[in-house]
């Protein structure tokens, strides 16, 4: 099995990379969006418009 794996050793490294990648962008996505939230309900001031807070 790991000779095989061997082989195809170029083409694990790329899919784990962008499976790597893929998982960062989705954090990195959900970590601004809970941030911006807790930040917009920690500091809901009158500036900011009232229908922008769903």
């Amino acid at each position: 099995m790991f000779d095989s794996m061997n082989m195809h050793m170029p083409v694990v490294v790329v899919v784990f990379a962008l499976i790597l990648i893929v998982v960062a962008a989705g954090l990195f996505v959900a970590v601004r969006v809970a941030g911006q939230r807790i930040f917009d309900d920690e500091a809901s001031e009158p500036t900011s418009p009232p229908d922008h807070h769903s």
